[in-house]
């Protein structure tokens, strides 16, 4: 899960499940999907708009057509966006596989 966040790996968010990713999506603004979805694979950018209402996902591919953000700029906001998957799979709000989609390992809760 570190790896995927200090790698800026995108392409990772492709293995997350569809209530994982519909949690994720809940989580962002959508100038940060916009952000993290310019010049991002087909596979990355199908797997999130295919989540999205036809509405959200008109605005969000017009957006991305209209974006002139520099790489700097998706990178950072890609690494923002990661590490919120990442806090949210701590958190254990979401399940975020790794590459050979084992489930993220979460501490046990204690119990007083």
């Amino acid at each position: 899960m570190l790896l995927a966040v200090v790698a800026r790996d995108i392409e990772s968010v492709t293995s997350l499940d569809d209530r994982s990713t519909q949690t994720w999506l809940r989580e962002l603004d959508q100038a940060a999907v916009v952000l993290g979805l310019e010049g991002a694979s087909e596979a990355v950018t199908e797997k999130l708009l295919s989540k999205m209402s036809e509405r959200v996902r008109n605005y969000i591919t017009t957006e991305i057509e209209l974006s002139n953000a520099d790489a700097a700029e998706v990178e950072s906001t890609r690494l923002e966006i990661l590490q919120k998957l990442a806090g949210l799979a701590v958190a254990g709000q979401l399940d975020w596989p790794f590459g050979d989609k084992a489930p993220v390992d979460r501490p046990s809760p204690t119990r007083f």
